[in-house]
């Protein structure tokens, strides 16, 4: 199979489509359905082939292009445990990718919480009575005449 060329790895299992998966899960990974689905469909096939790391990568660089950079670092950090698991060298482009996505994750969220230190949050208290809850509910639970009256 021919290597994805903007998959930040060079080892093979991570670049190469693998072998042995069934045609239904392929056909799955290729028409995942409506918007969002995809992410559930990659996740099923991490979890039935766990000894398929490229299905890992492809979720990990989906969820990175969705803007959901914790959960991509964390796949991506799996699956350089797992290359070292398994007694696979470390993967220099990986290790470097990683490395660097993780340093701007940081840097990031760390901008974020200062800037948010710089505004003020304010929401008015308001006392349980002045919500407005369901009073027509089928079966009302037990002792909710006394809730009711206070």
């Amino acid at each position: 199979m021919a290597p994805q060329s903007d998959v930040p790895a060079a080892t093979p299992c991570l670049i190469e489509l693998p072998d042995g998966v069934e045609d239904e899960d392929w056909r799955k990974y290729e028409d995942p359905g409506p918007y969002g689905d995809e992410i559930f469909t990659i996740e099923d096939l991490v979890e039935k082939y766990p000894a398929k790391p490229w299905f890992r990568m492809q979720l990990a660089r989906l969820l990175c292009q969705r803007d959901a950079d914790a959960r991509a670092l964390c796949h991506y950090e799996k699956i350089q445990n797992y290359l070292g698991n398994i007694g696979l060298p470390r993967d220099p482009v990986l290790d470097a990718f990683v490395d660097n996505y993780r340093n701007l994750f940081i840097t990031t969220t760390e901008d974020i919480f200062q800037e948010s230190k710089k505004q003020t949050f304010y929401q008015e208290w308001k006392p349980t009575k002045a919500f407005r809850f369901p009073l027509d509910l089928p079966q009302f639970p037990d002792g909710h005449e006394i809730i009711h009256r206070n």
